[in-house]
């Protein structure tokens, strides 16, 4: 009973980190658009 516990709190922890990335990458990506985009007006 412990391990099947364990495993859904491993589960549930890794889901959690998961989307935390993808958050994360979805930041970085729309900070890297408009980095792109003030290079493009700079020019």
């Amino acid at each position: 009973m412990l391990n099947a516990a364990w495993y859904l709190g491993l589960r549930h922890v890794s889901a959690r980190l998961a989307q935390t990335e993808r958050e994360y990458r979805r930041i970085w990506s729309v900070r890297v658009y408009f980095s792109s985009l003030g290079k493009l007006f700079d020019n």
